[in-house]
């Protein structure tokens, strides 16, 4: 016999409380207890919600002191006993040594529930219930002296040629590559002597297999100079993991040979003829008359064609990059080289020349 009415909705308030109670089971593990300072670790929740009179769930990520939350990890939904089974996983490193424990994160369901309104008529309502996970520690290790980085890492230094001409420039990539906190990565300084250096801002990528974090971290330097030069090892010291030991990884000189248009031809100096004195005057008193006259005729000229001077013509791009390099304290200046690089070794969209011309003009005028 169906039941209705009152004894109907009785009926789904028990149900209701009786899922409630059991409430979802929330799991948190992680993917090493025990790390170095910048050590990449995976946090991971995993949760079902029993019964089916879940209307809507939310979860609430906690916030760790001192640990740095790298990444949220897309969520996965699996299948466990006929149920939906909900993984959310975080990426995290430790900014300092020591114990740390991580909060719980926090489940909160909504369910319909039955109840008397203040006429004693039945009617739906929705309850929030909240979750608590378990609180995970994890033990934290110091770095050791001089090392900015801890993993298994490769580093490579390479230059887009080796030969160029003068005032064209050079682009030298470094690229480290492997497992490591590679977005840490602090600033490689690179000073060469008589070469102008522009640096780009780092480029990472980064992915997570199986709790380890494996990326690329990539720098770029365009070099400018008139002369060869040779550019320097380039040193990271970093903590390898796996041999539990300081690891100087080191790149190897680069040449460059820079190539000049030529050496200017030798002019010869003509022999000072020999002047009679009573030729000297005269001709003095002639100079300075032709050379007042040719001053004035000059002043008026500038006076007249100063507010016509426009900025010289630039045969190609290249011609505007070399001139830019000149003004890389300007950040305007700094932006357009970018974009010109972009342009020429990137395959991005062409700037606008007459803008890049006119902001020239402007630092000319301005300096």
């Amino acid at each position: 016999m169906p039941i209705r009415g009152k004894g109907a909705a009785a009926l789904m308030t028990v149900l209701s409380l009786t899922a409630a109670a059991a409430g979802p089971h929330i799991e948190a593990n992680l993917s090493k207890t025990r790390v170095y300072v910048g050590e990449p670790f995976v946090l991971t929740y995993t949760f079902s919600l029993p019964g089916n009179d879940v209307l809507e769930h939310r979860f609430i990520a906690p916030s760790p002191a001192h640990i740095a939350v790298k990444r949220a990890l897309p969520e996965e939904t699996l299948t466990r006993n006929g149920h939906p089974v909900y993984r959310r996983r975080y990426l995290l490193e430790a900014m300092r040594y020591g114990t740390l424990d991580i909060p719980p994160a926090y489940l909160k369901t909504a369910r319909r529930r039955f109840a008397k309104d203040a006429w004693s008529r039945w009617e739906t309502k929705v309850e929030w219930t909240r979750y608590a996970s378990p609180a995970p520690a994890v033990e934290v290790l110091p770095l050791p002296d001089g090392a900015v980085l801890a993993g298994d890492l490769t580093l490579r230094a390479e230059l887009d040629r080796n030969t160029t001409a003068a005032g064209e420039p050079v682009t030298l990539t470094l690229t480290l590559e492997g497992s490591g906190g590679l977005d840490d990565m602090p600033p490689v300084p690179l000073t060469i002597p008589g070469v102008t250096v522009f640096a780009r801002p780092p480029e990472v990528e980064a992915t997570v297999s199986g709790g380890t974090l494996k990326g690329k971290w990539v720098r770029r330097y365009t070099l400018v100079a008139d002369e060869d030069f040779t550019v320097p090892s380039v040193i990271v010291r970093v903590f390898d993991l796996k041999r539990r030991q300081m690891r100087p990884l080191q790149t190897l000189p680069l040449a460059v040979r820079v190539e000049t248009n030529g050496t200017a031809a030798a002019v010869p100096v003509k022999k000072e003829k020999k002047m009679d004195v009573f030729l000297f005057w005269p001709a003095v008193a002639a100079a300075l008359l032709l050379g007042a006259a040719a001053g004035a005729a000059g002043m008026y000229t500038w006076l007249r064609r100063r507010r016509r001077i426009r900025p010289p013509k630039y045969d190609s791009l290249r011609a505007l990059l070399i001139e830019l390099f000149r003004h890389l304290d300007d950040p305007e200046a700094r932006a357009a080289a970018r974009r010109v690089e972009r342009h020429l070794y990137e395959g991005a969209e062409e700037p606008d020349e007459a803008q890049i011309a006119a902001l020239l003009k402007r630092l000319r005028e301005e300096g």
